[in-house]
């Protein structure tokens, strides 16, 4: 059942949108680059591709949603050898809160950090971003970003970790990631369904 479940939502669903997205090319001028988290390498991969963005375009802005309250920019620098020059006024880091863990438990970390991203940006002098994620992770990332920015004028671009380039781009095909990439097929099914219209 599952199977036949997960199938029509390929059809119906995956069909409409690239199994891969690199918005790079289209990037003119960024205001601020949005770094999603992840775990471990994932986590250093993402700031270091999402660092590159904001200096190459020279963004206002480097904005990482959801990291733990005791972390500050000067960790995440010494931890994954990031450069110094990027200035510690120019990073706004949001944390956990009870609001956004209401979001995590009903909709996901995903549906969270885009919800975190709208309050960080809607304070700021932002209309143009990038989001910055794993190759395989930015689908879902757009979908539940387009459900909380659905009637913003913001113009949203999505970045893989690299820009585009290595292994990563190819994720629906990695043999050696079939786990994680059926659970992420499992995780887009979900948000098909659990991402909502954010209403602040």
């Amino acid at each position: 059942m599952l199977a036949a479940v997960v199938c029509l939502f390929a059809i119906l669903c995956l069909g409409r949108f690239p199994l891969t997205m690199d918005d790079s090319g289209r990037i003119k001028g960024l205001d601020a680059v949005v770094v999603l988290a992840g775990k471990g390498e994932q986590d250093a991969a993402r700031l270091t591709g999402g660092v590159r963005l904001f200096q190459t375009y020279a963004a206002r802005y480097l904005i990482l949603p959801l990291r733990h309250s005791y972390l500050d920019w000067s960790w995440f620098v010494r931890r994954y050898g990031l450069p110094e020059s990027v200035r510690e006024t120019s990073v706004v880091i949001g944390c956990l809160d009870d609001d956004i863990q209401a979001y995590i438990e009903c909709c996901g970390g995903t549906y969270a950090e885009a919800v975190k991203t709208y309050q960080l940006v809607s304070r700021l002098p932002i209309r143009q971003f990038a989001v910055v994620s794993s190759a395989y992770h930015l689908l879902r990332a757009k979908m539940a970003f387009s459900r909380v920015f659905a009637k913003e004028q913001y113009r949203i671009f999505y970045v893989p970790e690299g820009g585009g380039k290595g292994p990563d781009l190819l994720w629906w095909i990695s043999g050696r990631n079939l786990r994680a990439v059926f659970e992420e097929y499992k995780k887009l099914l979900g948000g098909y369904f659990l991402y909502k219209q954010y209403r602040p």
